[in-house]
């Protein structure tokens, strides 16, 4: 059985989205917006329960990537943001207790069952961020 978990940061990081962990017990940032996966994922095991940030991301005249900042809140222009509720102690695996819906994770996890197949070429050109 494959990871969920650093499945999901690695296919996000493949759609040029950034990640972002937090704990859920002080809501402290433990990885700030990046690329690496091998980082935000030891971030997720620091703790018990965490939160994973999948953030989009564009880029910019030169190559560089921003983030795109959160828009207003509304039922037309939903946030940007993606989260998953990663829940440790479930050896081999952790547990992506819960996540949001109408964003990235919630397409990704219809698409792969959670990590356990890959993303097809169309998923991927469909959900890349330019």
């Amino acid at each position: 059985m494959r990871n969920a978990c650093k499945r999901l940061m690695k296919d996000a990081v493949e759609c040029n989205y950034h990640l972002k962990v937090t704990y859920t017990d002080d809501n402290e940032t433990a990885y700030k917006n990046g690329f690496d996966v091998e980082k935000a994922y030891e971030a997720t095991q620091d703790c018990d329960q965490g939160i994973l940030w999948i953030i989009p991301t564009v880029k910019t005249v030169n190559g560089n990537k921003e983030i795109i900042r959160r828009p207003l809140f509304t039922h037309i222009y939903p946030s940007p943001y993606s989260w998953a509720f990663i829940l440790h102690g479930n050896d081999p695996d952790e547990l992506i207790a819960d996540h949001t819906t109408n964003c990235f994770i919630d397409r990704w996890s219809n698409e792969t069952d959670y990590g356990q197949l890959n993303m097809s070429k169309e998923f991927k050109e469909k959900e890349f961020l330019v």
